[in-house]
């Protein structure tokens, strides 16, 4: 059976809520707050991509044999170093506490673009790579290095806030006895890292 990569349209689109919400945040003058959303941001950002460097992309390079098929993953990873400048302005703005840097907004817009323009290409040519070189066991060391986060537990609650409906049933993944037992811990653990 062929994995199903729906849970990366839902990152990504997680991603970009919350890149907005740090920005909402900066505009109001909320230094504070914009830190905490950006924190969460960074973090998982910078996971979800060392995860695919890791455990996705290589396999795909080393299984494929279609020269096409391997340039579109070293584009994917050159999008990956282009993000990892603009998170590292964007990683210094936000550092230390007090008033945000005068050109936080310039560099969190910056970072959107590219953002954006990388998660629109994965999903477009990126994924279906993905459904054809990876298997479900490949997954199992990817999504147990997610797991390991600081802030795996907020993953599902984060998705789901703000989401589409498709976005809503992101705990659906989780066997029943589990979700009933997991999501209402999840949701009180994403409330709280915003106290």
């Amino acid at each position: 059976m062929a994995v199903d990569f729906a849970m990366n349209g839902m990152l990504h689109r997680a991603f970009l809520r919350e890149l907005d919400r740090v920005q909402e945040r900066v505009e109001a003058g909320d230094p504070a707050g914009a830190r905490r959303h950006y924190a969460l941001f960074s973090q998982l950002l910078h996971q979800h991509h060392e995860g695919e460097d890791t455990y996705l992309f290589p396999l795909v390079v080393q299984r494929s044999t279609d020269e096409q098929e391997t340039a579109t993953i070293a584009a994917l990873e050159a999008e990956h170093e282009q993000l990892q400048a603009a998170l590292a302005a964007c990683d210094d703005d936000f550092a230390g506490s007090g008033p945000l840097p005068e050109g936080t907004v310039a560099d969190l817009t910056a970072l959107r673009m590219v953002l954006a323009a990388h998660c629109a290409h994965e999903e477009a040519d990126g994924e279906p790579l993905l459904a054809k070189y990876i298997s479900k066991a490949d997954m199992k060391e990817f999504n147990d290095f997610n797991r390991q986060g600081d802030l795996s537990m907020l993953v599902f609650p984060w998705i789901a806030d703000g989401g589409s409906a498709a976005d809503q049933k992101v705990y659906d993944v989780l066997p029943g006895p589990v979700r009933l037992f997991l999501k209402p811990v999840m949701q009180r653990k994403y409330r709280a890292y915003f106290r």
